[in-house]
C-alpha cells in the first residue's frame, strides 16, 4: 500500500508520486476481435467505462471510451440517428469488434511519470483515462478519478 499524504498541503507530493502508486493495476482490457456486445457487458460488470484493446503480452493496440461508440453512431454527415434508426444502429455496432470502433494508438504514460504529468496530458488532451505502459505492454490505467480519490484521502 503506498503511504499516501496526509493533509492537504501534500498535495504536491501526491503531484510528484509516480503513475505506477496511483493507477488501477488491473485495467479492463479485452482483445481486438471481441465483439462490442461483450465488451459492453463487460464494462457494464467492471463498472467501467473504458476498455484498453491488447494484443498479445499486453501490446497496447488501442482504447475503446464511451466517446467512440457514441462516434460509431454518428451518420456521414455529423449528425446523430435517433429513434428506430438509432435502434437498427445500436444492432450492427454491437455486432462489430472493438477493433473496428477503437481510437488506435492512444497515448500513454509511463508507470514512472508523476501524477502531474499524467494529469496535465489529461487536462491538454481532454482525455479521462490514459493507459500505463512498460515497454509497449499494458500495466495498468491512470484516470481523472484515481486522481480525485488520491486526493480524497488526503482530507481525511
Amino acid at each position: 500500500m503506498v503511504n499516501m499524504p496526509k493533509n492537504r498541503f501534500d498535495l504536491e507530493l501526491l503531484m510528484d508520486m509516480k503513475v505506477k502508486e496511483v493507477m488501477a493495476k488491473n485495467p479492463p482490457i479485452c482483445k481486438p476481435k471481441t465483439l462490442v456486445l461483450d465488451m459492453l457487458k463487460k464494462l457494464r460488470t467492471q463498472k467501467e467505462d473504458y476498455m484498453l484493446i491488447v494484443g498479445d503480452d499486453r501490446q497496447l493496440l488501442g482504447i475503446v471510451t464511451e466517446s467512440d461508440i457514441l462516434h460509431a453512431l454518428k451518420r456521414p454527415s455529423g449528425h446523430m440517428f435517433i429513434g428506430t434508426r438509432l435502434m437498427d444502429e445500436m444492432k450492427k455496432i454491437v455486432a462489430r469488434t472493438v477493433e473496428e470502433i477503437m481510437s488506435r494508438h492512444p497515448l500513454t504514460v509511463h508507470g514512472e511519470n508523476t501524477v502531474r504529468e499524467a494529469l496535465d496530458t489529461m487536462v491538454t488532451h481532454k482525455f479521462r483515462h490514459l493507459p500505463v505502459t512498460e515497454q509497449d505492454r499494458v500495466i495498468g490505467a491512470v484516470s481523472i478519478h484515481d486522481i480525485i480519490v488520491s486526493i480524497l484521502k488526503l482530507a481525511k
